[in-house]
């Protein structure tokens, strides 16, 4: 059994674990809070709650475009690090990054998204999701979710292109 990369498989499996965990405490905490607050909306408002799951589904697929380069990162980080400790630093400071890039990301381009295709319609959606509207918080809720389908790789890019890989020599022509 090849220890380092098992080793190198658990750190993935543990970052993704924390990586999920994190981002839909966080995406609950602020849709909760930010929402429910300024709509004056109840606990038990139905169509709020499939907005709600709409746009942690969203952030969810943004975010998870971002694991891969975390592990292309984690990879490269493992072949340039001379200790374990150089390593988990490294590696702190880049998925610390590339989360907090990626969930700025996600929120920014969703509400803007959202914003633009709100301002197309003649209702207020949000008042009518007060009002506990379950169709109007269905098709909204579904709206997050295909404006996140159709980021996801364009975040997944970004986030790539600050992974530090190692300069390849040039070949001649």
């Amino acid at each position: 059994m090849d220890t380092r990369l098992f080793l190198l498989a658990l750190m993935e499996l543990t970052l993704s674990l924390v990586i999920g965990v994190l981002m839909v405490y966080v995406t609950y905490l602020v849709v909760n809070r930010f929402v429910k607050t300024r709509f004056a909306i109840g606990d038990d408002n139905v169509a709020f709650a499939i907005l709600t799951a709409g746009i942690l589904l969203a952030v969810g697929l943004t975010v998870s475009g971002t694991i891969q380069p975390i592990f292309s990162m984690v990879r490269v980080l493992n072949r340039q690090a001379e200790t374990s400790q150089a390593i988990l630093v490294e590696v702190g400071k880049y998925a610390f990054l590339f989360l907090s890039i990626s969930m700025v990301a996600a929120l920014v381009v969703i509400l803007s998204g959202l914003y633009l295709y709100l301002s197309l319609t003649k209702i207020n959606e949000f008042k009518e999701i007060a009002a506990n509207n379950v169709a109007v918080g269905l098709i909204v809720g579904t709206i997050v979710v295909i404006i996140a389908i159709f980021v996801r790789d364009s975040v997944g890019l970004l986030l790539e292109s600050i992974i530090p890989y190692p300069d390849l020599p040039l070949q001649p022509r």
